[in-house]
């Protein structure tokens, strides 16, 4: 026996799994043909989805960032963001005004004039906001690590309680640390450029 077949429903699909998990197989009940997909390509079209939510611009190390300092009446700012499991873009802004998209293994850089700013991190579609200040130094270079909320994942594992807070916490799925100059850049020589 090839695989268990499940009873038909109608004019459903029968399907045939392969008690070894390798192989899905569909046949039509009015045809008499099977098909079967691997899972070895259902796991390489899932990898490759997950691609296109990574940062794919240039390594840190390539771009003029890495080469050349901010100018004197500006103050430039370096948001970095580690490789992780969450697939989503963090929205960044700056005074209102959106800087770019920083996705998984990527960094944004911002040249922006001296004086206090508000920071603001969020995701498409979702509530809350993370905001943080900055009084920015003219001739100073920011390092900014964009990462996960932690708290939030655990909000999915405590029932009733977890889903209320879920709702109830309008602080965002990421947060914002400035982070020690030396620190940064070593984080940013494995990281790409994200769009903006």
């Amino acid at each position: 026996m090839r695989g268990a077949t499940l009873p038909p429903f109608g004019n459903s699909r029968n399907v045939e799994m392969n008690p070894f998990g390798d192989v899905f197989m569909f046949s039509q009940l009015r045809k008499d043909e099977t098909k079967e997909i691997p899972l070895k390509y259902l796991f390489a079209i899932f990898i490759l989805l997950l691609a296109g939510c990574s940062a794919s611009g240039p390594y840190f190390q390539e771009t003029r960032y890495a080469r050349q300092s901010v100018s004197a009446d500006k103050a430039r700012i370096i948001f970095f963001r580690g490789r992780d499991a969450n697939y989503r873009s963090v929205t960044l802004e700056i005074d209102g005004e959106t800087i770019g998209k920083l996705a998984a293994g990527g960094f944004l850089v911002e040249d922006t004039a001296p004086g206090p700013h508000r920071i603001v991190a969020s995701v498409s579609f979702t509530l809350g906001e993370y905001a943080a200040k900055l009084n920015a130094q003219a001739g100073q270079t920011y390092y900014i690590r964009v990462s996960n909320r932690d708290e939030r994942t655990l909000y999915g594992f405590m029932g009733d309680a977890g889903t209320f807070l879920t709702f109830a916490d309008r602080g965002g799925f990421f947060r914002l640390r400035l982070v020690d100059p030396t620190a940064a850049i070593i984080a940013l020589e494995e990281l790409q450029l994200s769009e903006q």
